[in-house]
């Protein structure tokens, strides 16, 4: 919820200017299905995940050089948003920027043998879906 506020939902002037609601949605659903499996969906109409600005992140921190960047498929580079001390904030604040959270997130998915897909159209949505059967 809180990188879906921090890193997702533009300013009210960004939003204008892509002819957004000056107030940012999200969205949280929660589903069981017939098997007892539980799903978790936290969609925002924020500013998507930019795969190029990613890229140009992924250089910037030095771990990766343009050539290596360039070779990896969007989803390589969409899945770097869960290394841990990676982060897309532009400046540390009390919210966001030290590259914790969605590491912290992806170690319990795995730990707790579930599933999180995440999709992205940038400038429009974001959604993380967490899918867990705790009857396994």
């Amino acid at each position: 919820m809180r990188n879906a506020i921090v890193h997702g939902i533009e300013d009210k002037e960004e939003r204008n200017v892509a002819g957004k609601h000056a107030e940012g949605l999200i969205r949280i659903e929660l589903k069981r299905d017939e098997a007892g499996a539980i799903e978790i969906i936290v969609t925002d109409d924020g500013r998507g995940i930019d795969i190029e600005s990613l890229r140009g992140q992924l250089v910037a921190s030095g771990h990766y050089t343009p050539e290596a960047v360039a070779q990896m498929s969007e989803r390589d580079v969409a899945s770097m948003i869960f290394r841990p001390g990676f982060s897309t904030a532009s400046v540390v604040t009390e919210h966001a920027g030290r590259g914790f959270g969605l590491d912290v997130l992806y170690d319990l998915v795995r730990n707790a043998n579930a599933r999180l897909r995440v999709s992205s159209t940038p400038k429009v949505t974001t959604s993380f879906t967490l899918q867990w059967n705790p009857v396994q």
